[in-house]
């Protein structure tokens, strides 16, 4: 399996070991994934992508592949199932259909409910529009508005 360990250690383990929640660090929710995050949970998406799927779904990441990155985060089973069933509830028009595997957004917003909960924060009841919105995007375009 190709799997970035260093890229799963910055992402999920770094995270949590500079956060420490007995400080009481009671930080507010962000609403969106920055496009810095985004592109380090890209990273580790294409670098994992398609593995032991079939050749039609080669852009998915296997939910067995998707378990073994995401329990390096060290968080509890329930908190990594809980993440799991927020993103396959899916973006709010796309109706719930992949059990077995993840988009690259599903990936990408768990990847960011697990950042976020190892800073302390806990896990939203439904995953806002806007953080679906916010790793969609463009990637790497930026469109400027015309002011006429």
């Amino acid at each position: 399996m190709r799997v970035c360990h260093d890229c799963v250690v910055a992402t999920c383990l770094s995270i949590g070991a500079s956060a420490n929640p007995a400080l009481g660090d009671r930080k507010r929710w962000r609403d969106a994934v920055t496009e810095r995050e985004r592109k380090r949970y890209e990273g580790l998406y294409a670098s994992n992508r398609g593995l032991l799927l079939p050749s039609e779904m080669s852009d998915q990441i296997a939910n067995v592949v998707v378990r073994d990155l995401w329990m390096r985060s060290r968080l509890p089973l329930s908190e990594l199932e809980s993440i799991w069933n927020l993103v396959i509830a899916g973006e709010p028009e796309q109706p719930t259909i992949r059990k077995t595997s993840l988009s690259r957004e599903e990936f990408v917003v768990g990847l960011w409910l697990i950042d976020q909960r190892l800073k302390g924060r806990k896990l939203p009841v439904k995953v806002s529009e806007t953080v679906w919105t916010s790793v969609r995007g463009l990637q790497g375009i930026k469109i400027k508005k015309f002011r006429g």
